[in-house]
């Protein structure tokens, strides 16, 4: 499938490392093979394309695939911030709302050009479609990060978990694993912009290297305790598009 491509093409680049483990605090394990240009351009112009294209043939205008589809799981957009609404499942009700352009400088969205598609309609058609839109428009960043993809250290250096194996960066490793990052007095929120939506963490700490508290914000949970106005007048056979179409994830939800 297009999906274990995909994961295929990710772990190829990051030097055969999964990508549970290629991101680090302060940077990321190693820096991408030499070739990853060319091997992320194949995808993206010659390969990736194709597969869409045969997904809209099949989906997009097809007869059953809307009546199923098109006003089903409608949601209003004043009950959609009620819940807590993010990401396409808020866009899809007519509210232009995304991290990437509402809270700049965010990573390095502020540099490249992208669109945010929005629509008004708040059904499962709706944010199937936009969901779709939003996979060119994610190609269109790839494109543009990789033609500028700059040079230079992989890893901050005050962090300094590398994965040289002398026995002082051992113990370094050792130490910074086993008792952890001394944490700033006070509270912080941040967010980004995930294929789910806002997804949130909130620390709380007292100084030291493990939290007082923290909380995460996931994404999907709001959407779900939506499904109750969702499917108020549907089919139970509506339920499966309806969570489709909401992209909820239930174990990032009962996080």
């Amino acid at each position: 499938s297009e999906s274990f491509r995909i994961l295929s093409l990710c772990r190829k680049i990051c030097d055969e490392s999964s990508l549970s483990v290629f991101f680090r605090v302060g940077g990321v394990r190693n820096d991408l093979i030499q070739n990853t240009a060319d091997l992320v351009m194949d995808w993206a112009d010659k390969e990736f394309p194709s597969v869409m294209a045969e997904l809209e043939d099949f989906l997009t205008e097809n007869r059953l695939f809307k009546s199923r589809t098109v006003g089903i799981g409608v949601i209003s957009d004043e009950d959609a911030l009620d819940y807590g609404f993010s990401g396409v499942n808020l866009r899809a009700c007519g509210i232009m709302h995304d991290l990437r352009k509402t809270d700049v400088p965010y990573d390095v969205y502020d540099k490249v050009h992208f669109e945010v598609p929005v629509s008004k309609e708040g059904d499962c058609y709706t944010r199937y479609i936009l969901r779709v839109r939003e996979i060119y428009q994610s190609l269109a960043i790839i494109r543009q990060i990789i033609a500028s993809m700059p040079s230079g250290d992989v890893m901050a250096p005050e962090i300094g978990v590398t994965e040289d194996k002398s026995l002082s960066m051992l113990s370094r490793r050792y130490l910074f694993y086993s008792e952890g990052m001394p944490l700033p007095s006070g509270d912080i929120y941040a967010a980004t912009e995930s294929p789910l939506g806002e997804l949130g963490v909130y620390l709380v700490s007292e100084g030291g290297a493990v939290p007082y508290r923290c909380h995460f914000r996931s994404a999907g949970l709001p959407h779900l305790q939506a499904l109750n106005i969702m499917a108020e007048g549907h089919d139970l056979a509506d339920l499966r598009p309806i969570l489709s179409s909401l992209g909820v994830v239930m174990t990032e939800v009962d996080r």
